[in-house]
């Protein structure tokens, strides 16, 4: 018995030391891996499962309301016609009324004229005065070529004041003497006198 004892106490004092055994390599999952429930509570939030991979969702089919629906066609709203103008009223026909012919004007007529005198030196004062229609506007006396109008002072009444300038000597001699009333429209007459220029 002693022995065995002692046989025991050496062995347990220098223990073999045991074969070491492969050990099989750990299977891969496809499973998540999820924290042991027995675990130990820790200050650090365990760590989030990884999602698993993402498997390819089949494209969905048309159908047959998905398709494009047809634009709603316009429709013209009507447009509104414009009044119809009334036709403009004829005027009342005018009867014209005939216009009253214009009538001719009388021609000028001197009724009587006389002069102071009719043979004339230079410096001598001649008188003169006509009575003539209503019609008559002026008289003109015409010496030889010179020209005096007579101031009318009435209706049909004219009156002469002349004074003869001188002359050169060369145009004395025989003259005429032409008395002529004219009316506003221009019509003339006419009266000859003779006369000379001394």
């Amino acid at each position: 018995m002693l022995s065995l004892a002692l046989a025991l106490a050496a062995c347990s004092a220098h223990p073999a030391r045991p074969a070491t055994v492969a050990s099989p390599p750990p299977s891969t999952s496809l499973a998540p891996t999820h924290a042991p429930a027995h675990a130990k509570a820790t200050g650090r939030a365990p760590a989030a499962a990884s999602p698993p991979a993402a498997l390819a969702t089949p494209a969905p089919v048309a159908t047959a309301t998905s398709l494009a629906s047809p634009a709603p066609s316009a429709i013209a709203s009507p447009v509104p016609m414009a009044p119809t103008a009334k036709p403009p009223a004829k005027p009342a026909k005018k009867h014209a009324e005939p216009k009253p012919k214009p009538t001719a004007t009388p021609a000028p007529r001197i009724l009587s004229y006389s002069l102071s005198e009719t043979n004339f030196h230079p410096g001598d004062r001649v008188y003169g005065s006509a009575k003539t229609t209503f019609n008559v506007a002026s008289i003109e006396v015409r010496i030889d070529g010179y020209s005096i109008s007579m101031d009318k002072v009435g209706p049909g009444r004219f009156t002469l004041s002349y004074t003869v300038p001188n002359y050169p000597f060369f145009v004395r001699g025989p003259i005429s003497i032409l008395v002529i009333a004219r009316n506003t429209q221009g019509a003339a007459t006419t009266e000859t006198l003779s006369g000379a220029l001394e």
